[in-house]
């Protein structure tokens, strides 16, 4: 009588779990044929596991992707005063840069460059932070923007990188 391996549990992984990003990662267990998408909660230093329902493990991942976004955009349900969310800092800063450059005490076209960046379409950090009180934004989530803004362009230069990187630190300065 040979003895054979015994048969894996049913919630065991089927596979690597595959990290997406700081946060976001997409596994598959033995129970299910859906891949399922982990995310760390930075608020409450949870992860959060939902399935994405998908077999293929390339929809999974761009579903565990807007998972990661809508579930970071709901932490921020607390309505915050228009006076401290991101987005009225980032329209201020904008301003300010405008009326230096017009003055002389910057480049003419730093706002415009600006405001590029914080509203860009694919990757602008107003489409995560807009309304978000600004004083409830930690570091782990700004760093979890950049891992996102890596994985929704991968062309982008260091030096593009470094700019949408400073623009939020320039508040500082409003």
């Amino acid at each position: 009588m040979t003895q054979t391996d015994p048969k894996p549990s049913k919630h065991a992984l089927k596979g690597e779990i595959i990290k997406i990003s700081k946060g976001l990662a997409i596994y598959q267990t033995h129970a299910s044929p859906y891949w399922f998408a982990r995310i760390r909660d930075p608020i409450s230093k949870r992860n959060i596991v939902r399935s994405t329902k998908e077999t293929s493990r390339l929809e999974a991942r761009k579903l565990a992707e807007e998972l990661f976004l809508s579930i970071l955009k709901g932490k921020s349900t607390p309505k915050a005063p228009r006076e401290m969310t991101f987005g009225y800092f980032a329209e201020e800063l904008v301003k300010v840069e405008k009326r230096r450059g017009e003055h002389g005490e910057l480049h003419a076209k730093l706002w415009a460059n600006t405001e590029f960046y914080l509203g860009h379409k694919k990757w602008g950090i107003l489409e995560r932070l807009d309304k978000v009180d600004i004083r409830t934004i930690t570091t782990v989530e700004y760093l979890a923007y950049m891992d996102w803004v890596r994985t929704k362009d991968k062309t982008l230069k260091p030096a593009t990188r470094n700019h949408i990187m400073s623009t939020p630190e320039r508040f500082c300065s409003v």
